[in-house]
């Protein structure tokens, strides 16, 4: 059985619609992208110039320059790791890492031979590791204590009778140098004059000096 289009009022036969010929065609949306993901975190270069600040009979103080390359990911500090010669036993010096560029590592056995290595940490894992060039022996550094006199008191110094006195005199030596000065191979009387003793230098200081002498350090 064939099927008709209903017929118009005036008995006509209705056409169906057609579509518009410049319909257009359907938008397929496609799905959205992933981000890109960030890149790989990767540790920074070694510390550079790893060398001794100082030693004593039972620490060790090292210093070293930051990584010549640190990246993205940025540099949280370093480790300071440590051995004995003829050892592979590495002992990590600090629990959590530095951000300072020196660190002493204490508590040490005089006369121990160490290698010692710093090693810089980020989101990335460790650097490849900074090392001294060669062991360090764990002893006291002796160095005999030495006046480091004043240019102004390498010649003649004059002061008049009544004018005031002040005089800084540096030294160095290791251990701490203990200080004194004599007058006519004599102790000063601290009454009359003062004296301050710091780690790196004696001042001695007298308001009016009214009398003479060889005075010494």
């Amino acid at each position: 059985m064939l099927a008709t289009a209903p017929a118009s009022e005036d008995g006509a036969a209705a056409a169906a619609p057609e579509a518009p010929a410049d319909a257009a065609p359907a938008v397929v949306e496609e799905p959205p992208k992933a981000p890109t993901p960030p890149p790989p975190a990767v540790p920074t270069s070694a510390p550079l110039d790893v060398s001794v600040h100082d030693v004593n009979d039972s620490s060790l103080t090292i210093k070293w320059q930051t990584p010549e390359t640190i990246g993205d990911s940025g540099l949280n500090g370093y480790t300071v790791e440590y051995c004995k010669d003829g050892s592979t036993d590495w002992v990590v010096a600090n629990e959590e890492p530095t951000q300072a560029n020196l660190f002493c590592i204490k508590n040490l056995t005089t006369g121990d031979l160490l290698h010692v290595r710093v090693v810089a940490v980020n989101p990335g894992g460790r650097s490849e590791a900074g090392t001294l060039p060669q062991p360090v022996p764990i002893r006291e550094v002796v160095d005999r204590p030495k006046i480091r006199l004043p240019r102004i008191l390498r010649s003649r110094y004059v002061k008049k009778v009544g004018e005031q006195i002040n005089l800084v005199i540096p030294f160095i030596g290791k251990p701490k140098p203990v200080v004194s000065w004599l007058k006519d191979g004599q102790p000063l009387d601290t009454k009359r004059v003062n004296i301050r003793n710091s780690d790196r230098d004696s001042i001695l200081f007298i308001r009016g000096c009214t009398e003479g002498g060889l005075w010494g350090l």
